[in-house]
């Protein structure tokens, strides 16, 4: 019998050592595949759990959750961390995930997922949330390692994308959607793919070495009406690096916020247009650090864009080669200037052209010293011995 009571929340559990048949999911008789598990003949519905003991799960076919909870009462599938792994290298075809969510109102968590023809994970339900997982290496060419399409309020928090063979995380006509504490590396294209979506909200995220097919930006955003990246609940910025086309590239979006990030290393931080695309944005860039653009980066490319307002304030802007604001179409004030590129704007009166003093620029660690202290990812808070 499955662990539950009148009062209490079905259980079901699933161990690699299990045996998928009928009434299997009791602590001594798991089932052993999460598709059996959601087929039960038992109804799941609000605040019932299927939980996945840690080890390896290959899958045949595609798992499909079509089975949900309620506001505030979730279905929950949760695993035991980066142990519990579904392996969708047997499963045949293009274009089959490793796990679809299609219900609403899904809890998961504490899993890792990859080698599927398609995106290891698919979210088409609303009012999803997904914590703590980890999606990678996708079998077919150009995919990517996370899917959200046509969803409400999805909220994807401390997952990673890893080793994509197209985007890292590719979000479309969705609402709402909110990216906090996410991670992208090595993805052959975008490391966060926006397209047709409205009120986006990218938290603390940290997209760094991505674009490895040679293009790509490491975020685009393109026919999306509201969008902001900012730090996390930890205070900890968002960071952006290690990309060989934009940092940002807006296409066609419309009200954009970008405050308490940094940005590095990448073709050029802010890219508005797309040569001969008409985009119409009123972008505010608030507290930001652009450094390290590379000879030709700039820091804000206005790239066919017509009927922008774009102002950027208390950021820092230092050794781009490119240069960091080169017209005058964007307002700039309280900003810090220095060292960038022929064919900057000339100061304002209220922006310095100081040394920043970064803490370690050789070895990319381009935040502001402070004696206070400052938030770090790795570190936590990190007390310096002066202030920038």
């Amino acid at each position: 019998l499955l662990l539950s009571s009148p009062a209490a929340a079905v259980v079901v559990q699933v161990a690699p050592t299990g045996l998928d048949q009928p009434g299997c999911g009791a602590a001594g008789s798991p089932c052993a595949t999460l598709g059996f598990a959601i087929d039960l003949e038992e109804v799941l519905g609000p605040g019932d759990r299927i939980e996945l003991a840690a080890g390896t799960y290959t899958l045949v076919d595609a798992v499909i959750v079509d089975k949900g909870g309620a506001l505030g009462d979730p279905l929950v599938i949760q695993g035991a961390g980066p142990t519990t792994v579904l392996d969708g290298a047997a499963i045949a075809g293009d274009t089959a995930r490793c796990l679809t969510i299609s219900a609403d109102h899904v809890l998961i968590s504490d899993m890792s997922l990859s080698s599927s023809p398609g995106a290891p994970l698919r979210i088409t339900g609303s009012w999803v949330e997904a914590r703590d997982l980890e999606a990678s290496a996708p079998r077919g060419t150009g995919k990517a390692c996370v899917e959200v399409n046509v969803a409400t309020d999805a909220l994807l928090v401390g997952v990673r994308a890893l080793t994509c063979s197209g985007d890292g995380f590719n979000i479309t006509g969705s609402t709402a959607p909110v990216l906090r504490g996410v991670e992208v590396t090595a993805a052959q294209s975008d490391g966060i793919r926006i397209s047709s979506c409205t009120d986006v909200s990218l938290e603390g995220i940290w997209v760094h070495d991505n674009g490895l097919g040679g293009g790509g930006s490491a975020v685009l955003i393109r026919l999306t009406d509201g969008f902001s990246i900012r730090a996390g609940a930890d205070h900890l910025p968002s960071i952006i690096s290690g990309q060989p086309s934009y940092g940002v590239n807006m296409v066609d979006a419309t009200v954009g916020l970008i405050e308490h990030a940094l940005i590095h290393d990448v073709e050029g931080a802010f890219r508005v247009g797309d040569g001969a695309e008409n985009t119409k944005l009123d972008l505010l860039v608030d507290h930001v650090t652009v450094a390290d653009t590379g000879s030709g980066g700039r820091a804000v490319f206005i790239d066919g864009a017509t009927h922008t307002e774009i102002i950027v304030t208390n950021s820092v802007l230092a050794f781009n080669g490119g240069g960091d604001i080169t017209t005058s179409d964007v307002t700039h004030a309280s900003n810090l200037r220095f060292e960038n590129g022929a064919g900057s704007e000339p100061l304002e009166p209220s922006e310095l052209g100081a040394d920043p003093l970064f803490a370690d620029r050789v070895g990319r660690d381009l935040h502001l010293m402070s004696t206070f202290g400052r938030g770090q990812p790795g570190s936590g808070w990190v007390q310096d011995g002066q202030t920038s």
